[in-house]
């Protein structure tokens, strides 16, 4: 299901590319964390190549570079610059960082892929935490994993 939409839990093939990088000077890619993005302004002004206001934290930064990939740049990561990006510190693993995550999914989508597959997702996502939390009911008597029961709060499934 991942791969037909491709959003954010997709980047496990563009991590291991990172991870693999040694010697590779540059690699593209189709997106990287916006916490160490460096762009010409005037290429920004040209394309209206800014961040969205549509996202709260999350996704901005994979729009930004399906946006720049649609104007016909390469989104490159260069190994040479050592930046560390401690994430997860502005927002904990919170019910708000929660929703926020999965409102930014869904508006992704929507600008990405269409309304049509934003709501297929929505409805596949869904079903799949419907799921996992009937297994969790039938097993524990109850939701046991906090984040799937804020997911079903959020999609109002309890």
């Amino acid at each position: 299901m991942i791969k037909l939409f491709h959003t954010q839990r997709t980047t496990q093939s563009e991590l291991k590319k990172i991870n693999h990088i040694t010697d590779a000077p540059k690699t593209y890619l189709k997106w990287l964390v916006g916490a160490a993005v460096f762009m010409r302004k005037a290429d920004i002004q040209k394309h209206s190549l800014l961040w969205s206001e549509d996202f709260f934290m999350y996704f901005e930064d994979m729009f930004l570079g399906y946006s720049m990939r649609k104007a016909g740049y390469k989104v490159k990561f260069i190994n040479s610059p050592q930046i560390i990006h401690l994430g997860g510190k502005s927002t904990p693993k919170s019910k708000t960082a929660i929703f926020h995550f999965m409102d930014s999914e869904i508006k992704y989508l929507e600008k990405v892929r269409g309304r049509f597959i934003s709501r297929l997702y929505k409805f596949l996502f869904k079903m799949e935490i419907r799921f996992e939390a009937y297994l969790e009911k039938r097993k524990y008597g109850k939701i046991m994993n906090p984040t799937l029961a804020i997911e079903c709060e959020y999609y109002k499934l309890q």
